[in-house]
């Protein structure tokens, strides 16, 4: 072809990587600004230990037909926390499936924790760690934008961290992820805890 011609088919080409990165960037804004507004909704006290109990239930089918270990670990002393349950049980569901999805291995394991800090005791961490594949620093920085994946299936949107770590800030809280490639992961989150008498908390 000629110059001239493949002068507009490269703008043409621009163009459209432009498009479709504004259209990235606008649908990425308006899920942080839907996931804050219902979260915002529905908070009310819960039980830690009974919205993990539940997110396991949703997914152990699938986490049994993968990993040959799975250990719950609830501290005793978990306080009820104000929060939106489903949002958290969706994200703690998001969490396991991610880590049944990275192992492989004969000795595949899955641990699901959840504690208050040794040193700020007002804020619960619940950590979901697998023995897996692990990440390189390139990917960890990307792990919770939108549409990015490492999966091959090509049915997966790659939004499923990118919802997680919005539904966490939501709550006022942070999700951190510590991997090492071959070394496995461990995703990190972290709520504000606020205490409450009995009669506030409801399953």
């Amino acid at each position: 072809i000629s110059y001239s011609e493949f002068k507009e088919d490269v703008i043409r080409i621009l163009d459209s990587i432009e498009h479709a990165t504004n259209r990235i960037v606008e649908t990425g804004t308006g899920l942080r600004e839907f996931i804050k507004t219902a979260s915002d909704e529905k908070r009310r006290w819960a039980e830690v230990g009974t919205v993990i109990k539940k997110s396991v239930a949703v997914c152990r089918g699938q986490i049994r037909g993968k990993v040959k270990s799975f250990e719950i670990n609830i501290a005793d002393d978990l306080p009820a926390i104000h929060t939106d349950p489903l949002a958290l049980e969706q994200v703690l569901i998001n969490l396991l499936i991610n880590a049944a999805q990275a192992v492989d291995s004969r000795d595949s394991r899955i641990v699901l924790s959840a504690k208050l800090g040794n040193r700020l005791r007002d804020y619960l961490i619940i950590e979901v760690s697998d023995n897996g594949c692990g990440m390189d620093e390139e990917t960890k920085e990307r792990i919770f934008d939108p549409f990015f994946t490492t999966k091959r299936d090509k049915r997966q949107s790659g939004l499923g961290l990118f919802i997680c770590r919005n539904l966490i800030e939501g709550l006022g809280g942070q999700i951190e992820v510590k991997s090492e490639p071959g070394d496995g992961s461990v995703i990190r989150v972290l709520l504000q805890c606020k205490h409450e008498t009995d009669e506030n908390i409801v399953d």
